[in-house]
C-alpha cells in the first residue's frame, strides 16, 4: 500500500509491497483534496509533492514523522524523506 489516507491524516508508504523497494508514482490522490506525487528507494521515501486542490488543511505521516499545516487552493509543497518542507 502506497498511502493510506483517513478524514484527518495522510500516511506515505504505510506497507509498502517486498517486490517494489524502490519506484515513483503521480497524480496519486488522497481525502482532504490532495494529489500526490512521490518517489521512494530501496524501501523508504526520498522526495514527495503534495498539491492541494481543495485548500484543507494537510496532515501528514511517514515513519513516526508528522508534519501538519494549513493549505490554499493550489498551493504545492515538496518535502524530503524526512517530511523536511523544500
Amino acid at each position: 500500500m502506497l498511502i493510506q489516507s483517513h478524514l484527518a491524516e495522510i500516511e506515505i508508504l504505510p506497507a509498502l509491497p517486498d517486490g517494489i523497494p524502490s519506484g515513483k508514482i503521480k497524480g496519486i490522490r488522497a481525502r482532504g483534496g490532495f494529489e500526490l506525487d512521490f518517489e521512494w528507494n530501496e524501501g523508504k521515501l526520498t522526495n514527495l509533492k503534495v498539491t492541494s486542490v481543495s485548500g484543507m488543511p494537510l496532515s501528514l505521516s511517514y515513519n513516526g514523522l508528522k508534519f501538519s499545516s494549513e493549505t490554499g487552493k493550489g498551493e504545492v509543497m515538496n518535502f524530503d524523506g524526512q517530511l523536511n518542507r523544500l
